[in-house]
């Protein structure tokens, strides 16, 4: 069975490699993963005025997920809407930090792009270790051993 007759044919043209450039899927995708990556900046730009009775492991592992989280996307978004092969061409729209005021924000290159991933996976992995979060098959949450499989 296919997933898109289980899905009630949301995204049926995808999953049936039928689509076509004037399809919505792709636009989708990229608004989407844009508004995860705006969502992990909120939490990243914010998650330091929280103090009260604050659990450090727990505030550690929020860092790690949103940077994870954000270094998903933006591999995501290279992948599927540039041509990953001259690290000085254009990229994607580089945003790192939670403001809804920047609306013409100019593209990156692919290496400003790439080197903001490794950045985001060297300090997500360190907040997941220091929140002591451990991996196992089948783990359902972000572990340093996912953090491993991305890079």
């Amino acid at each position: 069975m296919l997933p898109s007759a289980d899905f009630g044919n949301r995204y049926g043209e995808m999953y049936k490699h039928t689509f076509s450039s004037s399809s919505d899927i792709p636009s989708e995708c990229y608004w989407n993963l844009y508004s995860a990556i705006k969502n992990a900046n909120f939490v990243l730009d914010n998650v330091g005025g929280v103090t009260k009775q604050a659990d450090p492991a727990v505030i550690s592992a929020l860092k790690g997920n949103a940077l994870f989280i954000r270094a998903f996307c933006y591999e995501r978004l290279i992948a599927r809407f540039t041509k990953a092969e001259d690290p000085s061409a254009p990229g994607v729209v580089l945003l790192v930090h939670y403001d809804l005021s920047k609306q013409t924000a100019v593209r990156a290159s692919q290496k400003e792009v790439f080197d903001q991933i490794y950045s985001d996976l060297d300090e997500a992995g360190k907040f997941l270790e220091t929140a002591k979060v451990k991996g196992r098959p089948s783990f359902n949450r972000i572990s340093p051993d996912a953090v491993v499989a991305l890079r």
